[in-house]
Parts: structure tokens; C-alpha cells; sequence
């Protein structure tokens, strides 16, 4: 398996919707969204692909409260390419996009029942020096009757690379 990484485009969306979807963990948002992500943050989104087929993506954008921040907003992959490593390789093709080159740190948000995100964000910034702080964020009230675990706030400090 050789698995390469590239910007996202137009024609990704119902691709990472079907990754998010397959997850079985992830927010499922509208096809819509997902198109609107790849065509207008394209830029900060990345489609991991095993030949032409998309098997994993992350989403995220440069925050317009401090540029110096990008938001990572969802990262997955299809069960079957789950527990390989991929992950960390994502997270590095992400980082090192021409449109994240100001950006000093990450921040996304995580339940605390998705342990292996957690695990994947806390050796990410381990294994590359990056100081990783966790704080609350969203408490299941603010989904209001939406069925919803709380949201906690991780911010990994990675400088300008």
C-alpha cells in the first residue's frame, strides 16, 4: 500500500463525507458541506489517497480571531486503514502546507470518549517537541437536545515551521 497526500479539491467532498461516515465516530455533516470545505479550504484540507481513491482526509482553517492559529476541524480514515501510522503522517503533510507557514500553533477539539484521537494528537506532539495542553470547551449543553458528549479544547504549541 502506498498512500499519498494531497491538497483537497471540488470533487473530494462526497469522498471525506463517506470517510466521515465510515468512521463511525466523526460528525457527519451534509455532502454540501463537505464539498464547500474542499473548494473554499482547500488549501488547509488534505485527502490521504491509496492510489486514486480517497481513504482518509483532515479539515481544518486558519482562525480569523489570530491567524496565527489553525483550527483542525475533523482528520479520519476508513476502518480498514485505521491503527497504521497514518495518522501522524497526515498530521506532518498538514503541518507543513504553504498556507499553514505562519501558523505557531494547532488547536482542535476532542470528546473525551475518542480516545484514539486523543492518543494520535498527544504522540503527534510528543514524538516532535510540540507542548499539548487540554481544557474545556463545549459541555453537552451547548448541543442543546442534539445527543452530544462535551468537547474539550487541545492546543499544541508547534512555533512557525
Amino acid at each position: 500500500m502506498t498512500v499519498t497526500f494531497r491538497e483537497a479539491a471540488l470533487g473530494d467532498g462526497l469522498a471525506i463525507w463517506e470517510v466521515v461516515r465510515d468512521t463511525g465516530v466523526l460528525d457527519v455533516n451534509s455532502t454540501y458541506c463537505y464539498h464547500l470545505l474542499s473548494h473554499y479550504f482547500g488549501s488547509t484540507t488534505v485527502v490521504a489517497l491509496d492510489g486514486d481513491r480517497v481513504i482518509g482526509f483532515v479539515s481544518g482553517y486558519i482562525t480569523p480571531k489570530d491567524p496565527s492559529v489553525a483550527f483542525l476541524w475533523q482528520i479520519g480514515f476508513l476502518p480498514s486503514y485505521q491503527g497504521q501510522g497514518l495518522g501522524g503522517r497526515l498530521l506532518d503533510y498538514w503541518r507543513s502546507l504553504p498556507a499553514l507557514s505562519a501558523v505557531s500553533a494547532l488547536q482542535t477539539t476532542i470528546s473525551p470518549e475518542n480516545t484514539a484521537s486523543q492518543g494520535l494528537f498527544r504522540s503527534w506532539s510528543a514524538k516532535r517537541g510540540f507542548g499539548i495542553t487540554c481544557q474545556p470547551f463545549l459541555s453537552a449543553a451547548h448541543f442543546g437536545s442534539a445527543s452530544h458528549e462535551p468537547e474539550d479544547l487541545y492546543i499544541i504549541e508547534t512555533g512557525i515551521l
